[in-house]
């Protein structure tokens, strides 16, 4: 019996930040891969045997992922165990990953035990765990906050919240982060983008009374003056990387409070970080 409805149905259903929340833009580089969280657990052979729930062949689990699946194919790269549906669940997050002739397909799933037998309750797109906390919120569940590290144009990576909709569990990103000293295009828009950059430093539960999420980073920003273009299309021609002068970074405390569905940035952390995007 396969895990989920449809392969289609899963594709619809990514980590959709934007869908239902600001995404606050803030100017933070991710270039160095330092661990903000903790790890998450990679799976032994019978652990792996558990959640697969089926035969496993040639290290590969047999079990249908997707509904157009009479035979699964799949590994199981990492997992999280929480309360993550209600205070009483058994609960897990995890990535599989699916080698198929034309692509590897990548998916996270949310599972909960029942009679005995895991079965994926949401397909939660492509959502890194390898770097993440576990949070346990006022209404007595578990919420899982990761660090996703990417690089898409300015973007550097991502911090999200496991958040809820009704019945519908999804990824909702909190602050992203952006670098724009390697790019000299900047340069031409210096009354719209001063050289920026950062760093996660890292996650932390909040203090009852306090906020519920503590993010510690730090950032620093420099105008954009003609010497900085020089010195950018200069930098640019010897090699690629870093072009601009990095500007000096401060410490910044950003809080979020849970709302019962997702994580919201409280007034303060609203009011440090410059720009937001849907």
């Amino acid at each position: 019996m396969p895990l989920s409805n449809s392969r289609r149905a899963a594709a619809s259903t990514p980590a959709n930040a934007a869908r239902l929340l600001i995404v606050f833009v803030l100017a933070l580089s991710t270039a160095v891969a330092q661990p903000i969280g903790t790890p998450s657990r990679t799976p032994d052979a019978a652990t792996f045997q558990d959640f697969c729930g089926a035969a496993i062949v040639n290290g590969k689990c047999t079990r249908g992922l997707y509904g157009d699946e009479t035979v699964g194919e799949w590994t199981l790269r990492d997992y999280r165990l929480g309360h993550f549906i209600s205070p009483e669940s058994e609960d897990a997050i995890l990535t599989t990953i699916t080698v198929f002739p034309e692509k590897t397909d990548v998916a996270t799933w949310l599972c909960t035990r029942k009679a005995g037998r895991w079965e994926i309750s949401a397909n939660l797109g492509r959502t890194d765990i390898r770097d993440c906390i576990l949070l346990r919120v006022k209404t007595g569940v578990d919420r899982l906050v990761c660090m996703e590290r990417r690089r898409n144009g300015r973007s550097t990576g991502v911090i999200s919240a496991l958040s809820v909709d009704g019945e519908e569990f999804y990824f909702a990103g909190l602050v992203q982060s952006i670098s724009n000293i390697e790019d000299c295009y900047w340069q031409e828009r210096p009354d719209f983008l001063p050289i920026e950059i950062g760093v996660f430093d890292k996650l932390e539960a909040g203090a009852p009374g306090g906020p519920d999420l503590i993010v510690r980073a730090r950032h620093g920003e420099r105008k954009v003056t003609k010497e900085t273009e020089r010195q950018c299309i200069a930098a640019l021609a010897k090699k690629p990387g870093a072009v601009l002068p990095v500007p000096r970074l401060t410490a910044m405390r950003l809080e979020f409070v849970f709302d019962g569905k997702t994580f919201s940035a409280t007034p303060e952390t609203r009011a440090k970080l410059w720009n937001q995007e849907p």
